[in-house]
């Protein structure tokens, strides 16, 4: 496999298709890692986060026709220690899922490629790369690729993305949910039914429905403290623009729970791959009687079973109502590698 180096952001845009293409073929088939994502975040996020010295670090292999057979979509910054260390672009505050590009049937020879080129080329200190999930071929592999150069690697559990494996049926998963939960989520859509004003459900699709949802998105969101303090004028035009390209590309799904005129709660997932990833929320406190998050989550819930998803993925953060949901951990790690023995 031959390596060859993108620095140059029009460089990397000629490989938007063929990007895409492998992605699907790849052992992480994941939103995060498409291309309208990534540039999106290079473009419109990463000075926010990693400030202005930073460098596009793309490396691609080549099979023997000179087609994309893997890529890692990485940047450079600064090591305290004096080089640079690459880093996987996505960052971590918004990015959930990170990892190369290879079809698992590749990813060692890919990964000894990767070594080679790092330790001798002496274009980074140090590699750190984050949200790898467990299923990765890169945490098996990775470390002998680097050992064999006289790198060291490390992998620790950085955080958990929990998901709901998904039955044929509605009534299979609430069955599969315990006593408890089963006769609250029932007590909550019952409640939800019989709601005068009446409650229901649209969703958002389009580029020109997100012009005048997303900015009701971002004020529910805002309704939290927390996410308040993070909806910067940065951030808000992110998600924005987020939504604009999701929409765009044909994997968006932006869902509100309406109660009367008014929006009570929504969901902003990503519908790619035949899962569900479900990447934030909002909701308005004034309808907390209503439970509009769990009977808003149902819905999604309900949607991808008949849709005959099997997976829906709740990405990063451990907050108990996924796991009353039916949500099972599923790890993120980070990978970290840096000469020595």
């Amino acid at each position: 496999m031959r390596l060859q180096v993108l620095s140059d952001l029009r460089a990397w845009e000629a490989w938007a298709p063929a990007w895409n293409r492998l992605l699907a073929r790849s052992a992480t088939p994941v939103p995060f890692l498409r291309y309208e994502y990534l540039h999106l975040w290079w473009t419109r996020w990463s000075a926010h986060e990693w400030g202005p010295d930073r460098r596009l670090f793309v490396v691609l292999g080549l099979d023997a026709r000179g087609h994309l057979a893997a890529a890692a979509p990485w940047f450079l910054t600064p090591d305290p220690a004096g080089g640079w260390v690459a880093r996987g672009l996505g960052g971590d505050a918004l990015t959930d899922y990170g990892d190369v590009l290879v079809p698992a049937e590749h990813s060692a020879a890919f990964w000894r490629a990767l070594a080679r080129h790092l330790a001798a080329s002496g274009c980074c200190t140090a590699l750190t790369l984050t949200h790898l999930p467990q299923t990765s071929p890169s945490l098996r592999v990775a470390e002998a690729a680097f050992a064999a150069v006289g790198w060291r690697v490390t992998a620790q559990v950085m955080e958990t993305a929990p998901r709901i494996a998904l039955p044929a049926s509605w009534d299979a998963y609430v069955q599969a949910l315990s006593k408890k939960q089963r006769h609250e989520l029932r007590r909550k859509l019952r409640r939800a039914q019989r709601h005068d004003p009446p409650v229901r459900v649209y969703g958002v699709h389009t580029p020109e429905e997100v012009v005048r949802a997303a900015p009701r998105f971002l004020d529910l969101m805002a309704h939290n403290p927390r996410k308040a303090a993070f909806l910067t004028p940065a951030t808000r035009a992110f998600f924005t623009a987020l939504m604009h390209t999701a929409a765009q590309h044909g994997w968006l799904h932006l869902a509100f729970l309406q109660v009367g005129d008014r929006d009570a709660a929504a969901y902003l997932a990503f519908d790619f791959g035949r899962r569900l990833w479900i990447y934030n929320s909002g909701l308005d406190p004034a309808f907390a009687a209503l439970s509009p998050g769990w009977v808003l989550a149902a819905h999604l819930i309900r949607r991808a079973i008949e849709h005959g998803y099997q997976v829906l993925d709740w990405l990063r953060g451990d907050e108990p109502y996924k796991y009353r949901l039916g949500g099972r951990d599923f790890f993120l790690y980070r990978l970290q590698a840096r000469p020595g023995s």
